[in-house]
């Protein structure tokens, strides 16, 4: 962490905040399964730090004696998900949606700068393809329909820059 020594404009904490996850499962058919998650974080136990990726409007409301408190709000998230296995050849698909993707300031000034970037939903849809006992493929699009203001993709936002987000994935997972 010296690297980021001197970055920011002030100290915060390199924290991943605590949360608490409930899930349910449901086997509708042999193939098919439907989920239901809901995870709660605790934004507000982790101090938060400004940074370039937050947009300009967001940033220029900091800085001063009248700038009001900068802290990110609890969030709960809810998602989702339908699930179909055809194991006869060893493939999956399957759609999630979610809710709430990242935590609003505590702020009403903060956050209304902040409105045009928030998304309220996600989308995934994937296919996963076992390829031995301990190993197997998955393949997915995610769809955000505004941009994530908290993106690590090294970019700045201005006013002008809402736009929708795809991403695709692939991953290759082995069990050890």
């Amino acid at each position: 962490f010296m690297r980021y020594r001197g970055v920011y404009s002030e100290p915060g904490e390199f924290d991943i905040p605590a949360s608490a996850n409930l899930g349910l499962a449901l086997d509708t058919t042999g193939h098919t399964t439907l989920t239901f998650d809901v995870r709660h974080i605790e934004y507000s136990d982790v101090k938060p730090f400004t940074s370039d990726l937050l947009p300009n409007r967001f940033l220029a409301l900091l800085g001063d004696g009248t700038s009001p408190r900068f802290a990110w709000q609890d969030l709960t998230v809810y998602q989702v998900g339908w699930r179909w296995e055809n194991r006869d050849e060893d493939l999956a698909w399957h759609l999630n949606w979610s809710s709430g993707r990242q935590p609003t300031p505590t702020s009403d000034v903060l956050a209304r700068a902040l409105a045009p970037e928030f998304s309220d939903e996600h989308w995934q849809v994937g296919v996963t393809r076992v390829t031995s006992d301990h190993s197997r493929v998955t393949l997915s699009a995610s769809y955000t329909p505004s941009d994530y203001f908290l993106s690590l993709d090294g970019r700045g936002f201005e006013a002008e820059n809402t736009f929708d987000r795809m991403e695709l994935e692939a991953r290759w997972s082995i069990d050890f």
